[in-house]
């Protein structure tokens, strides 16, 4: 069966830090971070990310969904264990402090996405884009399998204006 494609999603972002294709949710509570290991306060990961043990005890698999630090890093969740606990595929650079918001990127279906800057100036994972300049992410429709990881966007000193390509 030919995969259908999408291409006329458009998303501004304007005078903030957030993520890309999709922007992130804020999720209840907040966490910190020591390596690998998430510790929520007050969060709900298992109703609202999904995971939790298994019947026999042991942790089920996240199908995706990722952590935003909020500053410059996003994290591939592993599995949560638990309403206050789970663990990422890799570690942030540095250790989340307590107190940190829960940003969350849900596993996107966007293959493709380009950007173009709008007003002032942006930074597009982590290259600074300047007042009509243009950046691309993904393959052509015919070889891209795979979709795209989330990015981030700093558009504090301008507005950009994302169109994405999804697989329907």
């Amino acid at each position: 069966m030919a995969t259908n494609y999408n291409n006329d999603k458009i998303v501004s972002y304007s005078g903030d830090i957030n993520t890309a294709p999709d922007k992130y949710t804020t999720l209840t509570g907040t966490f910190s971070s020591v390596g690998k290991n998430v510790t929520g306060v007050g969060t709900l990961f298992t109703s609202e990310i999904g995971g939790g043990l298994s019947m026999v005890g042991q942790p089920t698999i996240v199908a995706g969904g990722y952590l935003f630090n909020g500053v410059d890093e996003v994290r591939e969740i592993l599995d949560v264990i638990t309403d206050t606990n789970l663990v990422l595929k890799n570690a942030f650079t540095s250790d989340v402090l307590a107190g940190t918001a829960v940003k969350f990127v849900q596993e996107s279906r966007v293959k493709q996405m380009s950007f173009v800057v709008t007003s002032g100036t942006a930074v597009v994972d982590g290259v600074t884009l300047v007042l009509a300049e243009s950046s691309g992410f993904g393959d052509t429709a015919a070889n891209n399998i795979y979709t795209l990881n989330p990015i981030i966007i700093n558009s504090v000193g301008g507005t950009v204006h994302l169109t994405k390509m999804t697989a329907n």
